[in-house]
């Protein structure tokens, strides 16, 4: 129904926002789903909407979800050039709530394709525009990746250095005072991700306990939802975890290397399902790793 409405020649004023936000939505469930081939498809038409009948507004939707999505298939590059993209709209229409989004984009990709500094650059002035507007889900979202970031940078640096040590008690502070805040929302998504993000950091200090415990309970977290894309992300933590936990106490290595075992046989089935290459190539991965343990 949304498709004919977009075909017009001309919108209302009063159309343009609501089609944009339909758009979005369509765009949202997909990627909530792990469907990003269909996420990206419903992006696209939300752009080519915008461009065509000159609304800004579901221009940079689209741009947004294509950059996240980016990010869920591991292309950086991608993500990077839709951030830009989205950032010359929202500063053409003046929009400093959409800019967080665009800072978030930039900075998971700057992250995970190894540009720390950037990554650095994009999360703080993200942070400050998310105060500034007072949009919190975004706020949630940088500060917690940030903290993660923070803890990678230590390594880096060399984790017994006085550095990296200054980076990893900054970065669980910075990450439990974003979970705190996480758990008071109510928002479960930035209750996830706050969970996922300090085991992350937990898991870098050799915290191994704590991490275990954060991961199992980010499962339980979605794990009565049908939220696939955070399974996806969490999965080859959690395995991570178990596998470090396997080989610093030998006496319950069997044991965490069952349950590894276990939450790698639910990834395989989610994987199968979704459309990652990145997350296929991470299981076939951990495969590997944990077949050569026995």
């Amino acid at each position: 129904m949304i498709e004919p409405a977009a075909a017009a020649d001309s919108v209302s004023t009063f159309a343009a926002p609501l089609i944009s936000q339909v758009y979005a939505y369509l765009a949202g469930g997909y990627q909530h789903y792990a469907l990003f081939e269909e996420s990206n498809a419903w992006a696209r038409r939300a752009i080519a909407f915008g461009e065509r009948l000159n609304v800004s507004f579901a221009q940079a939707l689209g741009y947004e979800f294509l950059g996240e999505n980016a990010v869920h298939l591991g292309e950086y590059a991608k993500g990077l050039e839709y951030a830009e993209r989205e950032r010359e709209i929202v500063e053409r229409i003046h929009s400093r709530e959409r800019g967080a989004w665009t800072h978030f984009v930039a900075a998971m990709s700057s992250a995970h394709s190894g540009d720390h500094e950037r990554a650095e650059r994009e999360y703080t002035e993200g942070i400050a525009l998310s105060e500034a507007t007072g949009d919190r889900r975004a706020g949630y979202l940088l500060k917690g990746n940030y903290a993660a970031l923070m803890a990678e940078q230590a390594r880096d640096v060399g984790m017994n250095t006085p550095a990296g040590q200054a980076l990893l008690e900054r970065s669980l502070e910075f990450a439990l005072e974003n979970f705190r805040a996480g758990e008071e929302s109510g928002l479960l998504y930035s209750r996830f991700e706050a969970h996922r993000c300090l085991a992350t950091i937990r898991l870098q200090r050799g915290e191994l306990g704590e991490a275990e415990a954060l991961c199992a309970a980010a499962s339980a977290i979605v794990s009565e939802t049908e939220s696939r894309v955070s399974q996806l992300w969490l999965g080859p933590l959690y395995m991570e975890v178990l596998m470090a936990a396997a080989e610093n106490d030998p006496d319950q290595a069997a044991a965490k290397l069952e349950l590894a075992r276990n939450v790698l046989s639910k990834y395989q089935e989610l994987v199968a399902v979704c459309q990652s290459p990145r997350f296929v190539r991470e299981a076939a991965e951990w495969e590997k790793k944990l077949s050569n343990r026995q």
